[in-house]
């Protein structure tokens, strides 16, 4: 699994890289807020942009491993501890796979591709 992951983001920086990188950047920062990225930053947000902007056409396995949920949750571990993780019910690659009679009466889905991506598993 982590071979798939690991070419989709490949192709995905060939083709983030063969546009204007920070120009993308900006424009999608003014879709998304309705107003261009300021240049200095104030808000968390315009920071992580900036951040974007800078770091950007750099390959740093850190953040790629800290922008992934799954892969994220080995450096939590190593750092401070599995106390502090929630707990993983299941993982996978197909969602017929997920063994919903196994799972608590309440529970979350969430994607690992993207973010707010989040359903709320309630048995009736």
């Amino acid at each position: 699994m982590n071979n798939i992951i690991e070419t989709a983001r490949t192709i995905k920086r060939r083709i983030f890289r063969s546009v204007d990188g920070p120009k993308a950047i900006r424009s999608e920062f003014n879709r998304f807020h309705g107003r261009p990225l300021p240049d200095i930053p104030e808000t968390f947000t315009e920071h992580l942009y900036h951040r974007m902007i800078v770091f950007h056409g750099q390959s740093n396995p850190e953040f790629t491993r800290l922008s992934d949920k799954y892969l994220a949750r080995e450096f939590i571990r190593e750092r401070i501890g599995e106390r502090y993780l929630v707990a993983l019910l299941w993982t996978g690659t197909d969602p017929r796979e997920i063994p919903f009679d196994a799972l608590p009466d309440v529970s979350m889905a969430k994607t690992n591709h993207a973010s707010g991506m989040t359903m709320v598993l309630r048995r009736p």
